[in-house]
């Protein structure tokens, strides 16, 4: 064999083994299951946010802000009395604003009075005292009520179940999908959790007081993707 033979029978080889290393690279990929699970655990609400205010309408600003202050005095004192922590309360807004007389014919309005308001948000950890709390400051002059939220203190136990049985819905789903599929389900590749979020609460139970509330079900949810080997 000549010299100018082996070079062209080396060049032939060189060039089928390039051309079978992109066939040999794919067959080397590995397959993949990919799977979504979800999952919701409930808990009974143990603390309860509620903003209470007072609000007065005067001849004049400082009446009307006075009135307000009044108000709100006693609403502290209220809270001092309940044994709600000063940690636990917060006010939420203060508002002044002109009453106008809105005439009709061309006329110039002009402000007729002054409008103040004040609120407090109260964090109640005794979600039961919730109805009767109410009815002390509405006794003690509060006129305005407003974004009742029912909570849980410590979620951290119910979310990591929730965590933990969404891993399993997934883990699940994917033997199920594997078995259906006749292939053999290898190790975890990846994990990510997708997303978690409260659900809105279903109102169920009330409790014992002049004025009946409904704290219901708090539902925290998890979901999480997993990758899967298959064979």
């Amino acid at each position: 064999m000549t010299r100018r033979m082996i070079a062209a029978a080396a060049l032939a080889a060189l060039a089928l083994a390039l051309a079978a290393a992109p066939g040999a690279a794919q067959e080397a990929a590995p397959r993949t299951l990919q799977v979504a699970g979800e999952a919701e655990v409930a808990v009974v609400p143990d603390l309860v946010r509620v903003t209470v205010g007072v609000g007065a309408t005067e001849r004049s600003a400082a009446a009307a802000l006075q009135a307000v202050a009044q108000g709100m005095t006693a609403l502290f004192t209220r809270l001092d009395a309940e044994g709600v922590a000063e940690r636990d309360r917060v006010t939420s807004h203060v508002s002044l604003s002109p009453v106008w007389d809105q005439q009709y014919g061309g006329s110039v309005p002009r402000i007729t009075g002054y409008r103040a308001a004040s609120g407090v948000t109260v964090t109640l950890r005794d979600v039961a005292r919730l109805g009767s709390l109410l009815d002390a400051l509405t006794r003690d002059g509060a006129n305005t009520i407003a974004g009742i939220a029912f909570d849980v203190a410590d979620p951290g136990p119910a979310i990591a179940e929730a965590r933990r049985a969404a891993v399993a819905d997934a883990i699940a789903r994917a033997r199920l999908y594997a078995e259906a599929a006749g292939v053999r389900l290898g190790a975890v590749l990846s994990l990510t959790e997708t997303g978690g979020t409260p659900v809105p609460s279903r109102l169920m139970a009330r409790s014992e007081s002049a004025l009946p509330v409904a704290p219901g079900e708090a539902r925290l949810q998890a979901s999480v993707t997993m990758v899967f080997a298959i064979e």
